[in-house]
């Protein structure tokens, strides 16, 4: 059977559309049925010629357009919750999606959908997003404006992303969050306290990072390998923070970097944070700020100035100490 519109499918008594419901109808090109108030799984797979459906009147979503390649517009009104399954991954026309009520997704959710962008989300609640979310998202110019947490791989091989920009955010957590991302030039987070691991890591385009104050107590922290080897990094600047952790290999291989600021408080830095770097100059708020740093233990940022791999750097500080 080949259907062609949702009209041979709209019943207005029918509730719910159980597994595999409509699976394999490869004509179906479109589905609407406010009346439906519950969709199983896997319940429209394998509709190639899917492009659009809008089942507003369900709350809880699970993966239902597994191999619908020509699905291009979804609109699911009241969903304010998701299975924690592959949901849109591959489904790379889809270029529109209305979900406003939603503020968490899941792993690999929208995964591959290269036609995606910005100005065709609607999700205005959206906060938080799972590992690969995003991933292969071509079409995305910068992450949502909502969000607040993203984590492993959210947005990674997102060719599209140049400047990243977003009030909102405050932590990136996982590893690899932009991984592969390689045309990002700016990043401007303001509110973000924690940078994750290898989160922008060999992107050598990235040139210029705008870190903010951080959380309420003005703590930042950027964790192992974070920016390891931007090479386009020259300047970097932690003066609107508090206190900046730094851990190994942070902003290691960063060879272009030519002066780093940090806070207005003692930071706490490994000694490999800055390995390879050369030529730069380190900029404390106080004197003390330096000068309290262990000059005998190996792992002190002031003993790799010193006496270690970076005496080709030097250090200057803002204030003397009274």
């Amino acid at each position: 059977m080949f259907f062609r519109s949702e009209s041979f499918l709209n019943f207005p008594e029918l509730k719910q559309l159980g597994t595999y419901a409509f699976a394999g109808m490869v004509g179906l090109e479109s589905y609407n049925n406010p009346s439906i108030t519950s969709v199983s799984s896997n319940a429209f797979q394998g509709c190639t010629a899917l492009k659009r459906v809008e089942l507003n009147s369900i709350e809880y979503l699970y993966p239902m357009f597994q191999g619908c390649v020509g699905l291009e517009y979804v609109s699911f009104g009241k969903v304010t919750k998701t299975s924690s399954y592959e949901h849109f991954s591959g489904c790379v026309n889809l270029n529109y999606v209305s979900m406003p009520l939603l503020s968490d997704i899941p792993n690999n959710f929208f995964e591959n959908c290269t036609a995606l962008t910005i100005s065709g989300l609607n999700m205005p609640t959206l906060t938080r997003v799972g590992e690969r979310a995003f991933q292969g998202c071509t079409g995305l110019n910068n992450i949502p404006q909502t969000l607040t947490s993203i984590t492993t791989r959210s947005f990674a091989n997102c060719l599209g992303l140049v400047n990243l920009s977003s009030d909102a955010l405050t932590t990136i957590t996982g590893s690899y969050a932009f991984e592969n991302s390689v045309n990002i030039r700016t990043v401007n987070f303001p509110a973000c306290s924690n940078y994750g691991s290898y989160a922008f890591k060999d992107l050598q385009h990235l040139n210029s990072v705008n870190f903010g104050s951080g959380n309420y107590s003005g703590y930042i922290y950027i964790n192992p390998s974070a920016f390891e080897n931007c090479t386009a990094l020259t300047s970097l600047d932690f003066s609107n923070c508090k206190v900046v952790t730094l851990y190994t290999r942070a902003f290691a291989d960063c060879i272009n970097l030519t002066r780093f600021r940090f806070g207005q408080s003692k930071p706490s830095i490994n000694a490999a944070s800055f390995t390879g770097v050369t030529g730069c100059t380190f900029v404390f708020q106080k004197k003390s700020h330096y000068t309290s740093l262990s000059a005998t233990s190996t792992s002190s940022f002031r003993y790799w100035i010193e006496k270690g791999e970076g005496m080709s750097n030097t250090v200057d500080w803002i204030e003397e100490d009274v």
